[in-house]
C-alpha cells in the first residue's frame, strides 16, 4: 500500500499499532533454529538390548536438532539421548526423514564417505582437559548409517586431531560394527523417519578405556546428515548441533575441536526437558494458533478523499482481493473480504487474539 494513504482500523488509530504489535509477537519465532549446548547423559535403567526400539531406554534427557523448527521439524529433524553403563556409551537418534535409511556408500570401498547420505557422525574430544597425546586427550570420530544396498549397519572410525591435519592422524578402523561399535536401525511404521541406537566402547574414547561417570564432562560434536535421491552422491540436508556456547561455529565442525558442545554425565535419570525440547512445544503452540482463526474477518478504515486501496491474500486457497474508493468526502467505507485466517496464513499469520482485536477494532468495541 502507498505511503501517502493514511488509514485507521475502527475510529482510534492505536489499535492498529497494537494490532501488529500482536501480529509480531505471535510471529517473531516461526524461524527456529535449535542451539544445544549439553546432551546430558543419564545411567542406563538395566540391560539394553540394541533393536532400535528404545523401549528400555531413559530418554528424559533428550535434545532436538533442527535447522528450522517451524519449517523443518517433520522433515529434517532428530532427537538425540545418551546413557551410560560401566561398558558403553549409548547414543540414540530418532530421525524425522522423508527417505529414511538410505545411504548406498559402500562401507568396504568407500568407508570414509558414509557421509555423503543418510549417516551422523560424532566427534568426541575425551579427557579434554589435558593435551592430546599419549597418556592425555584423545579425539575420536565415528560415522554411522545404515547400508541399504546391504541392509546392515556400517561404522567407521578415525583417532585423529583434525586441527593439526596430518601430524594429528593416529590411526582407523574401517569396519568399526562389532569392533568397539555396534548399531541397530529400525524405520518408523509411518515411513517418515528412522531410529538409530548406537553403542561406543569406552575403549574408543579414552586410551585407558575407563568409563565416564557421573560428574564427568566429554566433548562431543555432531554432524547430522539427509541424503538425497542418489543416496551417495551428496547430502540433501546437514546440520551440526551440540555446539559450545562460548564458540558456537558450525564451520569446519570436523576439525574446530573447541566449537564442540559437552556431555554431562549425571547419576540419575527421569529429566526434565532440555530446552531444544521445550523449544518445540512452544512452536507447535503457535502453529495450532496460525490456524485455529475461521471465518471472515472485517477491516474499516479510513481513506482521504478520492484516495484508492488494494488489497490482496498471498497464496491464498482461492484467488482473494478487493479495490474500495473513498467516497470523495474522506468519508468512511466498510471493506469486506471473505478471506479466512488459514488462506492468510502465509502473508499475514493470524492467530485467535489478533483476529479477535480485528473484529473488535471493526466493531469499535476497543
Amino acid at each position: 500500500m502507498s505511503g501517502n494513504r493514511t488509514r485507521k482500523l475502527g475510529s482510534q488509530p492505536w489499535r492498529r499499532a497494537g494490532l501488529w504489535a500482536v501480529l509480531a509477537a505471535a510471529t517473531a519465532g516461526w524461524t527456529q533454529q535449535t542451539n544445544n549446548y549439553e546432551l546430558r547423559a543419564v545411567p542406563a535403567p538395566g540391560p539394553v538390548v540394541l533393536d532400535g526400539k528404545l523401549g528400555d531406554w531413559d530418554l528424559s534427557g533428550e535434545i532436538l536438532s533442527c535447522y528450522d523448527l517451524d519449517a523443518m521439524r517433520d522433515t529434517n529433524s532428530v532427537r538425540t539421548a545418551a546413557m551410560y553403563d560401566k561398558d558403553w556409551l549409548y547414543v540414540s537418534f530418532r530421525f524425522k526423514d522423508a527417505t529414511p535409511m538410505v545411504n548406498r556408500v559402500d562401507p568396504v570401498n568407500d568407508a570414509a564417505s558414509g557421509w555423503r547420505s543418510d549417516c551422523v557422525q560424532l566427534r568426541f574430544w575425551a579427557d579434554h582437559g589435558k593435551p592430546v597425546g599419549p597418556n592425555g586427550a584423545r579425539m575420536t570420530h565415528v560415522d554411522c548409517y545404515w547400508f541399504t544396498d546391504e541392509a546392515r549397519p556400517a561404522a567407521f572410525v578415525t583417532f585423529h586431531d583434525m586441527s593439526r591435519q596430518e601430524a594429528g592422524f593416529e590411526g582407523k578402523l574401517d569396519n568399526a560394527i562389532g569392533n568397539g561399535v555396534d548399531a541397530a536401525f529400525r524405520k518408523d511404521d509411518d515411513g517418515k523417519g528412522y531410529t538409530q541406537e548406537v553403542r561406543i566402547s569406552w575403549k574408543l574414547l579414552r586410551r585407558a578405556g575407563q568409563p565416564y561417570g557421573a560428574g564427568e564432562t566429554l566433548r562431543l560434536g555432531m554432524e547430522l546428515f539427509w541424503g538425497d535421491a542418489t543416496g551417495s552422491r551428496w547430502p540433501g540436508h546437514r546440520f551440526a548441533d551440540l555446539v559450545n556456547q562460548a564458540q558456537p561455529q558450525r564451520e569446519f565442525f570436523w576439525s574446530n575441536n573447541n566449537a564442540w558442545g559437552e556431555v554431562a554425565f549425571l547419576g540419575h535419570g527421569k529429566l526434565a526437558p532440555s530446552p531444544s525440547v521445550a523449544q518445540l512445544s512452544e512452536v507447535e503452540k503457535l502453529a495450532r494458533l496460525r490456524y485455529s482463526t475461521q471465518g471472515p474477518v472485517r477491516l474499516d478504515y479510513e481513506l482521504p478523499a478520492g484516495g484508492g486501496d488494494t488489497v490482496a491474500a498471498d497464496q491464498a486457497k482461492r484467488a482473494v482481493g478487493a479495490v474500495r474508493r473513498g467516497d470523495g468526502h474522506g468519508g468512511r467505507r466498510g471493506l469486506r473480504s471473505q478471506v479466512t485466517a488459514g488462506e492468510l496464513h502465509r502473508s499475514v499469520p493470524l492467530c485467535r487474539g489478533a483476529a479477535r482485536r480485528l473484529r473488535s477494532a471493526a466493531d469499535g468495541a476497543g
